[in-house]
């Protein structure tokens, strides 16, 4: 439903004891009833305001319509995003810590960069060939650089060994190796400084991990073992504007911490409360950087350093009491621009 003024939009219930022959006036646009032909007036009026948003990409400046068929169509790029990620991505809102929505995509997007999920398809080269192939990922593992040969590609798997032969059990092992100990503090350090280029002399993170792979197209079970690198996401499955649009509809901003919030809902939806990161990938999980908690430079009750500076150009020092009033003036100059905006009306008008 779009936003009117950035608040929810309730629509008029119908009258209630109309008689069939009640003359009555019906806005198509809402699909709302009136008997008052001046509030059915009204309603045309506002409905081609540009005081409406879209709710979920928030754009706002829109008539009513503009922005219900801005909906519409965000719904339907929705219904094209790949399933096996949904879950992923929430689980990952989960473990950021950011006021601002580009610095949520920027710590998912750096994170899922060079990983894959288990359950996502994935584009890789086949066997034989140089034809790309779709493949579902079925486990994702620390690389252990035993058996692999020079272009980082495991030996394909004999198509009569069953996938059940494959350890793809995604329960930890209680027991640690000192080899997968060493990768565990190598995929921490790297984890830690995911929103962080990794530098040229660094390791590449997507050789990092390699993925047992099932051929879509295949009936046969058999699997392959490939490393991150020799994989990639197939084009326009998933991109930046996609997550943006998929975590607007399932998250929020809290309004005790301002932090972005995967909603209750979606939480139910997608079984979060019951997933680990390990179902969906391996080793630990992210550790992503916070938001600098918000500190009020300006306090009311003394003197500050206002940033605006006088004719002579030096800063200006205002009181506690002057700063009151400045800022009662712009909530008073802030309402009135609100009051004008219900008459930047786009015309022709649509009834």
């Amino acid at each position: 439903m779009p936003l009117l003024r950035k608040e929810p939009f309730i629509k008029n219930s119908v009258p209630q004891g109309l008689k069939p022959d009640d003359e009555v006036f019906h806005c198509p646009i809402t699909d709302e009833i009136f008997t008052d032909y001046e509030k059915f007036f009204e309603r045309i009026i506002l409905c081609n305001s540009l005081v409406w948003a879209c709710s979920v990409t928030g754009r706002s400046g829109l008539t009513y319509q503009e922005a219900a068929a801005s909906e519409n169509h965000i719904k339907e790029q929705l219904l094209m995003f790949p399933d096996p990620l949904k879950r992923p991505i929430l689980f990952l809102v989960t473990l950021t810590r950011r006021r601002k929505i580009n610095d949520v995509l920027d710590d998912i997007s750096s994170f899922m960069k060079d990983r894959y999920f288990v359950g996502e398809t994935v584009e890789a080269l086949a066997s034989t060939g140089n034809v790309k192939k779709l493949y579902k990922v079925m486990k994702a593992m620390i690389v252990k650089e035993k058996n692999v040969d020079i272009n980082g590609i495991r030996p394909v798997l004999s198509p009569n060994k069953p996938i059940s032969s494959l350890n793809l059990s995604t329960s930890p092992n209680k027991s640690t190796s000192p080899d997968k100990s060493a990768s565990q503090n190598l995929l921490t350090s790297s984890i830690k400084s995911s929103t962080v280029e990794t530098s040229s002399s660094g390791p590449n993170v997507a050789d990092m991990f390699e993925y047992a792979l099932q051929e879509i197209s295949n009936q046969i079970t058999s699997v392959r073992v490939l490393k991150g690198s020799k994989l990639s996401r197939k084009k326009g499955s998933f991109n930046r504007d996609k997550c943006k649009i998929f975590i607007r509809d399932n998250c929020y901003i809290d309004s005790s911490d301002s932090l972005w919030k995967v909603k209750e809902g979606a939480i139910k939806k997608y079984r979060l409360n019951s997933l680990s990161f390990d179902v969906i990938f391996t080793g630990p999980p992210p550790i992503f950087e916070a938001s600098e908690s918000r500190k009020n430079s300006s306090k009311l009750n003394g003197d500050v350093i206002d940033l605006t500076s006088d004719e002579a150009g030096s800063p200006r020092k205002i009181s506690g009491a002057g700063l009151k009033n400045e800022e009662s003036n712009r909530i008073k100059c802030a309402k009135l621009q609100a009051k004008k905006g219900m008459f930047n009306i786009k015309f022709p008008l649509i009834f």
